[in-house]
């Protein structure tokens, strides 16, 4: 006997959901067992049958807020296995505050087998103290996204170019004076108390430098000033390629240096004041609060790393038994100027979670479908958090 069963059925699931345990159930032929990896979850009721079906179901549980894949495939008596199956289960405070369908992918019935994937369900609402209140249209190509004297959002382009908006939408076209050959620009940042506007460019004579330059309200151009970090070799007052860059409330540059693996804090001349190392793997993203404590996502542990203006450790945020709303490949990332909010793009877990980072409480957090555009960038004005998507800016406040 060479033929593989039939996949087992299984009926749709309620996903998000706020119970922490649900069953799963479908249907299945005599002739064949399901299995879930090396676990039985029905036996085989005939072997000999294999027109008819009858029923199986299981149990699951889930031990903390996050999105469940469970994979299953028939076996028969011969040992020879049907294709897989997958389910998806978002698990939330209080079920998402539905948006997510009838299901958790994209092929249906809240069922994949092997060759598809699972897109998530859907939106899902919100779910605690942050909803999304607003969008904002603007062109394609942005790549970050900053704040501005607190009325203003500056989007940076691939190329390297700038457009302000402020909080209704209202936008105006900056022109670049004298900016250097572009590489890859990744990342802008302007300086909350200072007229000036620093980029992240990741690539440009190999290893990137961080290009600083003036903002001229009155003639809406940036006029460029100066460049540092660039050099062939690795020494403290040098980056290599880059990955974002963040001016703080009092001038100071923050990089993080994904080729040393390392955050460094430069003073407003260029020159190294401090640097901590990747616990792992550093993330995408860094913010500074008024304090001058710096949060980074570490992709490799799953958490925010906050540093002191020392460039010392001061705690992570969003794992351990410390958070009931643990982090999973986080990437963007922006802190309320008095650094009781953070809003993260939890990849891994297809969701913005929002935390209150000094007391490491979750603030709840809106999932979202894998199929979403990519976050690029977070910003904040006071408690409200901007995330740019695709070619939209997304505005969330607090309930």
């Amino acid at each position: 006997d060479r033929k593989n069963p039939n996949v087992p059925i299984v009926y749709p699931v309620t996903s998000p959901t706020a119970a922490n345990s649900q069953v799963i159930s479908g249907t299945k032929q005599k002739c064949a067992g399901v299995w879930r990896g090396t676990t039985q979850i029905a036996p085989i009721t005939d072997a000999l049958d294999c027109n008819n079906t009858d029923s199986w179901s299981e149990t699951v549980n889930f031990n903390s807020y996050s999105t469940y894949s469970f994979t299953y495939f028939a076996q028969d008596q011969a040992t020879n296995k049907s294709a897989n199956v997958t389910v998806q289960i978002q698990y939330t405070n209080n079920g998402g505050g539905g948006g997510g369908g009838g299901g958790t992918c994209s092929c249906g019935n809240g069922v994949c087998e092997q060759t598809n994937d699972c897109s998530g369900g859907g939106g899902g609402g919100t779910t605690g103290n942050y909803s999304l209140v607003n969008t904002i249209p603007i062109p394609s190509g942005s790549v970050d996204i900053t704040a501005y004297n607190g009325n203003l959002l500056v989007v940076t382009y691939g190329d390297g170019s700038a457009e302000m908006f402020d909080t209704s939408g209202g936008q105006t076209d900056y022109t670049m004076s004298g900016a250097p050959a572009f590489g890859t620009p990744v990342s802008g940042s302007a300086c909350v108390n200072a007229t000036r506007f620093v980029i992240a460019d990741q690539t440009v004579n190999n290893t990137g430098q961080i290009d600083i330059f003036t903002i001229d309200t009155a003639n809406h151009e940036l006029i460029f000033a100066s460049s540092f970090g660039f050099n062939n070799t690795e020494s403290d007052d040098n980056v290599r390629n880059p990955d974002d860059v963040f001016c703080d409330s009092t001038g100071n540059f923050w990089v993080l240096d994904r080729g040393n693996n390392l955050v460094k804090k430069f003073n407003s001349s260029g020159t190294l004041a401090c640097k901590y190392p990747g616990a792992t793997q550093l993330g995408q993203d860094i913010a500074v609060d008024n304090a001058g404590n710096a949060y980074i996502t570490n992709q490799g542990t799953d958490r925010v790393d906050v540093i002191n203006s020392s460039c010392a450790l001061l705690k992570v945020v969003g794992t351990g038994a410390s958070t009931s709303n643990p982090l999973f490949n986080p990437g963007a990332l922006a802190v309320s100027p008095d650094g009781k909010a953070m809003a993260v793009d939890d990849t891994g877990n297809h969701r913005i979670s929002f935390f209150n980072p000094s007391l490491r409480t979750d603030l709840g957090y809106i999932g979202y479908s894998t199929s979403a555009a990519a976050i690029k960038g977070a910003a904040v004005i006071g408690t409200t958090f901007y995330i740019l998507r695709g070619s939209t800016i997304e505005v969330y406040q607090s309930n």
